[in-house]
């Protein structure tokens, strides 16, 4: 048993939570997620009864284990962590604040990928209205929240509404394309193929961008997508086709590394690429109605 394991058993409370979080350090280095949010959580426990739910620290913990468990795909974990991180910064800051859009957002993913959609939207719309109103209209966090509104609505059904708020999105990237750009472009695919419109612009622009040697991440956006929810989707709406096209463009834009192997998917394979700035199709006049 090691010296930490020791205090955190049997020690002062100061001591068991600076143990605690030493233990929690080492299962995050050793790769041990699971281990390191319940940990983390022990040490959250030493803080309320010492110090109530407000602070620096349980603020920085909320934090971690909100992150740890995204990591680990533990939607649950990260709602309950997000649910308190949100609640103790909006008593702290103001509102018109970008760490509480931030929460927001990072909130309303965490509830989208257990199918909580009707909450998840509604975080959604929030962080998106605080950021519009704190950050300039060309912001690259603009577009992201964008899309992210975009997402829950498309899990939604809501299709009609998605048009509109793709075109934005993807007019506001214009100016400098990333990651956000290739999710845009790949809801948009979704809802074409859900809608019977025309996919070959937007297969021929994701080609153009996963092309490109390096994307980036403008704005600090997240390295991984976390949308498993929208690959369910797929599987249960798309044709199997329409799906695995889907699923491997996923993949490449989380895994740079696999994008060599989506040529042999015929679909992505036999459509060139197509220019950035190459208008798309007129929603409302071309394809089915949507639903």
């Amino acid at each position: 048993m090691t010296d930490a394991t020791t205090i955190a058993n049997d020690a002062s409370p100061s001591r068991r939570y600076n143990a605690l979080i030493e233990l929690g350090s080492d299962a995050v280095k050793e790769q041990r997620l699971k281990d390191a949010i319940n940990t983390y959580r022990e040490a959250m426990v030493i803080l309320d009864e010492q110090f109530g739910l407000d602070g620096l620290f349980s603020l920085h913990l909320c934090q971690i284990i909100a992150s740890l468990a995204d990591q680990i795909g533990d939607h649950g974990a990260s709602e309950l962590a997000g649910r308190r991180l949100l609640d103790q910064i909006r008593r702290e800051r103001s509102e018109e604040n970008t760490d509480v859009a931030l929460s927001m957002n990072q909130l309303a993913i965490a509830l989208r990928e257990q199918g909580k959609l009707e909450e998840a939207e509604e975080w959604t719309r929030k962080a998106l209205e605080i950021e519009r109103r704190l950050r300039k209209p060309n912001d690259p966090k603009i577009p992201h929240r964008l899309n992210n509104l975009a997402t829950v609505l498309l899990l939604r059904g809501k299709l009609e509404d998605l048009p509109a708020l793709h075109a934005e999105a993807w007019s506001l990237k214009q100016a400098k394309h990333d990651i956000t750009s290739a999710r845009i472009l790949l809801g948009r695919l979704f809802w074409a193929m859900l809608t019977g419109h025309d996919t070959v612009v937007y297969i021929g622009q994701l080609k153009t961008l996963l092309g490109a040697a390096s994307l980036g991440y403008a704005s600090n956006v997240s390295v991984e997508w976390t949308a498993q929810s929208l690959m369910r989707l797929a599987d249960e709406r798309l044709s199997v086709e329409q799906a695995k096209l889907v699923h491997e463009l996923f993949i490449a834009m989380n895994d740079p590394t696999a994008r060599d192997h989506l040529d042999a998917n015929e679909a992505w394979r036999n459509q060139p690429a197509a220019p950035l700035d190459q208008p798309w199709p007129d929603a409302h006049r071309e394809g089915d109605e949507c639903d």
